[in-house]
């Protein structure tokens, strides 16, 4: 599986580094900063999950993850890991290039919104110009697909965004996600934005009615 993947890579034109175990794909990142993060849930030693939560505390490369299951319980697993994606084996070449590319795209697309793109409020700031966001004076590191959640609700301020709308930012009409994907992207914004993420003053709504960033006080 890794010198396939490799392989679909190197046939692109792309630089890349591989490793068979999850220690060397954890060093392999420290060391060298990718672009992007092709993991495999099932490794020797650390397994791909525990390697994902690593990457996560001090790096917001785009990871796409490779799992043998195709349960919505292991999406939630992936996710709740801090992978931005994930891809189902067996898959073709092509499906996985698509996703690959997806999150890359959406990774190159942050530093593009307006400037004085900025929230402050004294408990969050969001400055959509440095790609920063703040919680109680300590930075929060989000994955890709997490910010520009975040960052499509925090434009469209005050209104309240219907899942599929959100999908359709995210993905365009390519291979896009689940409703359930949302949910959990909101779920975790929430565990590290709000001050008490059991009754959300930022992130309100819900699956049913959609979801909107309110502003404090407002």
């Amino acid at each position: 599986m890794c010198r396939l993947v490799a392989s679909i890579f190197e046939r692109l034109g792309a630089e890349v580094s591989s490793t068979f175990t999850g220690e060397g794909g954890l060093r392999s990142v420290q060391d060298e900063r990718p672009d992007l993060v092709i993991l495999d849930i099932l490794l020797p030693g650390m397994d791909g999950l525990e390697v994902c939560r690593r990457i996560r505390e001090f790096s917001d490369v785009p990871i796409v993850m490779l799992t043998a299951v195709g349960r919505d319980s292991q999406l939630v697993r992936c996710l709740y890991a801090g992978a931005d994606d994930y891809v189902t084996k067996p898959f073709k070449p092509d499906v996985l290039k698509a996703r690959a590319w997806a999150v890359i795209r959406r990774a190159d697309a942050w530093p593009e919104f307006e400037p004085k793109s900025s929230y402050n409020d004294g408990h969050l700031l969001i400055d959509l110009d440095s790609n920063t966001i703040t919680a109680e004076n300590k930075q929060v590191q989000l994955t890709t697909t997490e910010f520009q959640v975040l960052a499509y609700l925090y434009r469209n301020s005050g209104q309240m965004c219907d899942v599929s709308e959100i999908l359709q930012y995210l993905w365009g009409d390519g291979f896009g996600g689940s409703h359930e994907e949302v949910r959990i992207y909101i779920w975790h914004l929430r565990q590290q934005l709000e001050p008490n993420p059991q009754e959300p003053i930022y992130i309100v709504g819900n699956h049913d009615v959609g979801y909107s960033f309110q502003s404090k006080g407002s």
